[in-house]
């Protein structure tokens, strides 16, 4: 067993007590093993790991060495091994589309946001961050086991998949009002790369969307910000 994680590995793992449950909980058949730190006792969570693992058949372990050998972060009381898994998305329902993200905690952060409004449909193009990073997987709190993600090796891939998707394109340039902006399902929330935003060839394709400032005291939001107010708006119009 490797010290750190690699992406070329064909299994990852979660750190924490939560992000554990959540995987034992929705993704039980890709558990290879749980392991508990014998300071666990101090958290109220293990208690359900270890129902969990029962229930599932899963091999749990209590041992302080996994946690040293993977240099855990601090108060992580509970690591649970994983089979990585491939899955389709939906060609009926709405997705978030990120291109060639790069930053894992905006991912993981993404993730949650997209689970709290209700999209759980998530396509990345490559080159792209890794979803299944420990790290990425902790800044998701777990809610990457109950998000379906595709990934494609270009726009184009994912356009011959999805020919029947309205393209919202995100954009700092001119576009529409977001607020104001009436979404056709099944939709696609199209967002740029942290640093290069969406490339110019591809906002002739949709519909490009603005999100308002109040000021112009800054150039542009975090990602999983804007991502955040485009799902939100997009919860209002299905309410409203």
């Amino acid at each position: 067993m490797p010290k750190k994680y690699k992406k070329k590995l064909d299994y990852s793992f979660t750190q924490g007590v939560y992000p554990t449950i959540e995987l034992l909980t929705h993704k039980p058949e890709a558990v290879q093993q749980v392991f508990i730190h014998p300071n666990s006792t101090k958290n109220s969570g293990i208690d359900k790991i270890k129902h969990l693992c029962r229930k599932n058949r899963i091999r749990l372990e209590q041992t302080v060495q996994i946690f040293n050998r993977l240099k855990s972060p601090q108060n992580t009381y509970a690591i649970a091994f994983f089979d990585k898994y491939t899955e389709s998305l939906s060609a009926t329902e709405d997705h978030v589309l990120l291109m060639q993200p790069s930053d894992m905690g905006n991912i993981g952060t993404t993730i949650r946001t997209m689970l709290g409004f209700g999209c759980n449909q998530l396509a990345i193009i490559r080159p792209a961050v890794d979803v299944f990073h420990p790290k990425a997987v902790r800044a998701s709190m777990g809610a990457l086991f109950q998000i379906q993600v595709q990934y494609f090796e270009s726009f184009r891939e994912y356009r011959e998949q999805f020919q029947d998707h309205h393209l919202y394109f995100y954009t700092l340039e001119d576009g529409n009002d977001s607020e104001s902006a009436k979404m056709q399902t099944p939709a696609t929330y199209v967002f740029g790369n942290e640093g290069e935003g969406i490339p110019h060839m591809y906002l002739e394709e949709g519909t490009a969307v603005q999100i308002p400032f109040e000021t112009q005291k800054i150039d542009s939001l975090n990602l999983s910000v804007a991502i955040g107010i485009a799902l939100h708006q997009r919860y209002i119009q299905k309410t409203s």
